[in-house]
């Protein structure tokens, strides 16, 4: 999911979670959780990019 701003991102992925908590699929809970993980992934590694770039 590249939604180009993180807070964007994140809105969606938190969004998806909630969703999929209501449907009681465990399934789509996880990967719900690998969304967000995913989002924070990106963010980290913008930082850690930016740190060696500069």
């Amino acid at each position: 999911m590249h939604l180009g701003e993180f807070s964007l991102a994140m809105t969606h992925a938190v969004t998806s979670l909630d969703i999929a908590r209501g449907t009681g699929d465990r399934p789509l809970q996880a990967k719900a959780h690998v969304t967000i993980a995913l989002v924070m992934s990106d963010v980290y590694d913008d930082q850690g990019a930016a740190s060696h770039m500069a």
